[in-house]
């Protein structure tokens, strides 16, 4: 049996992430990974980026229905006899802390959460360049992708994230 490279897909993704915000000069969390995790359930316990498997099930091609966009994963049947592919859904979170109430129970200043929501909305803008780069298929990213919007998650136990949902054809193999 050959193994999917999953894990190098979710690599990619997170290289990119890297690439674009060297690029743009944002400053991304030191702490990033690829996570064993579902997204739902990554811990957010620091600032980080974490690229997480929703799913891993069949796919369509967009290559074998003559071009357009891929089929999202999951469905097995074929319309039309078209074959399918591995897919994966993954998920990539840019994970910051949020300004929460103070020891004391007073809420954090309008200086910290007007700074705290420049950030996320930069990760935001950042995400969606990501998602156009990885649509005009950037060096090590597939070319059969489905993009989800970028989105918000949180404010949850100190923090809060901008997330994307990116399902691709994974047609490469790990080297035995």
């Amino acid at each position: 049996m050959t193994l999917l490279d999953v894990y190098g897909t979710g690599t990619a993704l997170l290289n990119l992430i890297e690439v674009c915000a060297a690029a743009e000069g944002v400053t991304l969390p030191a702490r990033r990974y690829v996570s064993a995790g579902h997204p739902a359930e990554v811990v957010w316990d620091c600032d980080q980026v974490v690229i997480a498997l929703a799913v891993l099930g069949e796919g369509i091609s967009a290559a074998m229905q003559g071009g357009g966009t891929a089929k999202a994963p999951g469905s097995m049947v074929s319309p039309g006899g078209v074959p399918h592919l591995p897919a994966a859904q993954l998920v990539a979170q840019i994970v910051r802390c949020a300004p929460a109430l103070t020891s004391r129970g007073e809420p954090p200043t309008v200086a910290a959460l007007e700074a705290s929501g420049e950030e996320a909305l930069t990760d935001a803008a950042l995400l969606h360049l990501v998602r156009a780069r990885w649509a005009a298929s950037a060096p090590g990213a597939p070319t059969d992708v489905l993009l989800g919007q970028v989105l918000p998650a949180g404010p949850s136990g100190g923090f809060s994230a901008m997330s994307l949902t990116v399902a691709v054809t994974v047609t490469q193999v790990m080297a035995p």
